[in-house]
């Protein structure tokens, strides 16, 4: 069956959540014979990669790369371009298009020859779009020319921003109604929220790694030389994009309430993103950039960081919570979004915040405070994930290979092949 998946993304080291889960899939996909897999990325060059004969990464040049917008502060790169004919002409040789985004050049390609030739068309969501949406689209009204003057107007008086946010909602659903199937996360809220009917909408997980991320990586020692932090300092740990969509300023703020209280803190950072310089100046020298990490390095730091905080209200379902329980590491985050849904028992295996600075301080504290409840919360934060997380491999053979037998199937007008779990099937097992 020849599957291609497109990501409206570029694949760099610097990748976030939604281009490494693909990858992780492509991995596991190695192993699946009776699978002809294309990944599809953006890039600065044309080329393919080859895993083993039956799936292959391939970059595309964008057509009109956000890149020529000129805005500071904006998220990956993407395309806007409305027609991609090379492309097109290539997702014709395939029994099932997937996409995983409803927005972009990409997926409006795969849109387009799936009404051209009938090949069937899911979709999966990995970024909240609409949420996302204003926040990008206040940065980029601040940004235009006559600055904040001209921002001002367009943001409180115009309310660009709530615009582009509903406009996004209303393509979503106009996406959705065009696919044959749509995965999530949570798949009861787009039944809920379209109208879609629950026979073609299921769940898309995440998976891990068990071995790479694990407590016994923990190497305090290692994190204090490396990234040349203040000894004996209670290491609030933060890896993703440092802007205003991940929320961060509610971190730094929450941290510098500590330090005024004379608490011995100091924040490490991983990533990078426009809010770094407004955080420097917030928290001075009890803040470090570790810039974009590989996974490898990622691996350690969750082990050696005294607790994850992760404020961000924008999230479907973010690997970095999943990675930093496995690793041992307590997290906090917030009540709204998908980080909630990763945390089982708040107070055991997480904790699950207001978006208030105080509240992530008073939180933070009480765990520094305590550190025989914070070892508490390790143990459970790795027991959550150990006793029921799937596997990459998991989540490809019981999420992704139902849907895609199915679909196919009913382009070819022949029952899915009996090649492993059935939807129904896949749909009995146990979630986390």
């Amino acid at each position: 069956m020849r599957v291609q998946v497109l990501v409206d993304l570029p694949r760099t080291s610097d990748a976030g959540g939604h281009v490494k889960c693909w990858e992780h899939f492509a991995q596991a996909a190695v192993n699946v014979p009776w699978l002809d897999l294309t990944v599809h990325f953006l890039g600065d060059t044309a080329t393919t990669e080859e895993l083993n004969p039956n799936v292959r990464f391939v970059t595309h040049l964008p057509v009109l790369s956000t890149k020529r917008l000129g805005l500071r502060g904006m998220p990956a790169v993407t395309d806007l371009a409305p027609r991609n004919p090379r492309l097109e002409e290539r997702l014709l040789q395939s029994d099932v298009l997937h996409t995983t985004d409803t927005f972009f050049a990409m997926a409006r390609a795969a849109r387009r020859v799936s009404r051209r030739a009938g090949i069937p068309l899911v979709t999966s969501v990995h970024t909240d779009i609409p949420k996302y949406s204003p926040i990008f689209a206040a940065e980029a009204c601040r940004q235009i020319p006559f600055g904040a003057w001209m921002g001002g107007i367009l943001i409180r008086w115009l309310h660009v921003p709530d615009f582009c946010g509903r406009i996004m909602s209303w393509q979503l659903r106009r996406y959705f109604r065009a696919c044959d199937w749509v995965l999530h996360a949570r798949p009861e809220e787009v039944q809920a929220w379209t109208g879609a009917p629950p026979e073609h909408v299921s769940r898309l997980r995440r998976g891990i790694d068990r071995n790479i991320f694990h407590p016994k990586r923990r190497n305090r020692r290692l994190l204090v030389d490396v990234y040349r932090l203040p000894p004996k300092r209670f290491v609030i740990l933060y890896t993703g994009r440092i802007d205003d969509a991940k929320n961060v300023l509610t971190l730094a703020r929450a941290a510098r309430r500590l330090l005024d209280g004379n608490a011995p803190v100091h924040v490490l950072m991983v990533g990078q993103g426009s809010r770094v310089k407004t955080i420097q100046r917030l928290l001075r020298e009890a803040v470090t950039f570790a810039g974009v990490v590989p996974q490898s390095t990622l691996a350690w730091i969750y082990a050696s960081a005294d607790v994850l905080a992760f404020p961000s209200r924008t999230e479907v379902f973010p690997n970095v919570i999943v990675e930093s329980k496995t690793s041992g590491l307590p997290v906090l985050v917030s009540t709204e979004g998908g980080s909630a849904r990763l945390v089982e028992r708040t107070g055991e295996d997480g904790l699950l915040l207001e978006d208030d600075p105080a509240a992530w301080a008073r939180a933070i504290d009480e765990l520094r405070l305590r550190p025989d409840r914070l070892q508490h919360m390790r143990k459970e934060a790795r027991k959550s994930i150990v006793s029921s997380w799937p596997s990459w491999e998991d989540v490809l053979a019981e999420d992704l290979l139902p849907v895609w037998r199915e679909v196919g199937a009913r382009r070819r007008g022949a029952s899915p092949p009996q090649t492993g779990f059935t939807h129904a099937e896949a749909a009995s097992e146990s979630a986390p």
